[in-house]
């Protein structure tokens, strides 16, 4: 199945880059705070977003209303993040869009039920709830700016996510991962540096949302029960660098939600590193936070403080570098 999917994807990806080419459709046109230097299709998560909920329909169909708040929030956020790509919504409206999203699957089920911590109460949790599904829907989108970033991380967080899945007896964890790393495989072979096809908001919130979802699914379980946070270590480069931008512009009084240049990986963009180091560099940090968050999952109290202070610490020393690092001379 998985290489089946890789390459419909490849075929799609190809097909949909074609189609927005010969009718100058999705096209991203460099502006001030791009990356690139030439006009590229965005539409690359059209055919991550079709393939998955086809064959998330196909495995499970509608009988599960759980189910049903998986796929209808991954509907509504894809055709938010389409019309986005295609005519450039209002904020206003792509943040109504969002938080629609965020919403339909916790009135359809998909809460976070606990937190392997003295924390029970209810109102909080669906909060949480909500937090979580928006701020994963945003990190997501907000970090989709170098070639092959979100597309190899998405690999990466999906393939931990899986085995994660796998080794606490969670089939459609590992379903859902396998075949969203299939088809962002097949996508990531036009993204990667030099990328002629972009994700777009399509793409990159619907990922976002997924793992999401995906992460409160798999801590739910009746047995081998895993806490959410123990799950956020997988995603931690990602929410690390949005969340730490988004409260460094808060705190400067800056509009937090106006198009920027200040994540950490555009400061190295800045500073001068190519596409292709970029992502290896959070491909490495992405591996490493996936391991991170295994041997969290298996250990025990002691075991597990020691893997969030070095959590913690790599992180710290990721961000202190990055900001007191200078200009690349070529």
């Amino acid at each position: 199945m998985f290489p089946m999917l890789v390459i419909i994807s490849m075929v799609f990806t190809y097909l949909s880059k074609r189609i927005a080419l010969k009718f100058d459709l999705f096209i991203d046109r460099p502006n001030l705070r791009s990356s690139h230097s030439v006009a590229i299709p965005r539409c690359g998560g059209i055919s991550i977003v079709l393939i998955f909920l086809c064959s998330m329909l196909l495995a499970f169909g509608l009988l599960d209303k759980k189910i049903i708040g998986f796929l209808l929030g991954g509907l509504v956020i894809s055709i938010v993040g389409i019309l986005d790509d295609l005519i450039n919504l209002k904020s206003w409206h792509k943040i109504l869009g969002m938080l629609l999203a965020s919403v339909i699957p916790i009135i359809l089920g998909i809460k976070i039920n606990h937190l392997d911590i003295v924390f029970s109460n209810q109102i909080a949790l669906y909060l949480l709830t909500f937090v979580w599904n928006y701020g994963m829907i945003n990190s997501f989108n907000f970090m989709d700016g170098v070639d092959g970033l979100i597309g190899g991380s998405t690999v990466v967080f999906s393939f931990f996510m899986m085995l994660i899945a796998f080794l606490i007896g969670n089939f459609l964890g590992v379903f859902a991962a396998l075949v969203l790393m299939a088809v962002t495989l097949g996508f990531l072979c036009f993204n990667y540096s030099p990328a002629s096809i972009f994700l777009g908001d399509a793409g990159s919130m619907f990922i976002g949302y997924n793992f999401a979802q995906l992460s409160i699914l798999i801590s739910n379980q009746n047995i081998n029960q895993v806490p959410i946070y123990a799950l956020a270590l997988v995603f931690a480069p990602i929410i690390f660098d949005s969340f730490v931008t988004f409260v460094r512009r808060g705190l400067e009084g800056k509009n937090m939600i106006e198009a920027h240049r200040e994540h950490l990986y555009q400061r190295l963009i800045v500073l001068g590193l190519s596409h292709r180091n970029i992502s290896i560099i959070y491909l490495m940090l992405n591996i490493l936070f996936g391991v991170f968050a295994v041997f969290f999952i298996h250990s025990i109290f002691l075991g597990r403080v020691i893997i969030m202070m070095l959590a913690i610490s790599t992180l710290i020393g990721f961000g202190f570098f990055v900001a007191t690092m200078k200009p690349i001379n070529r």
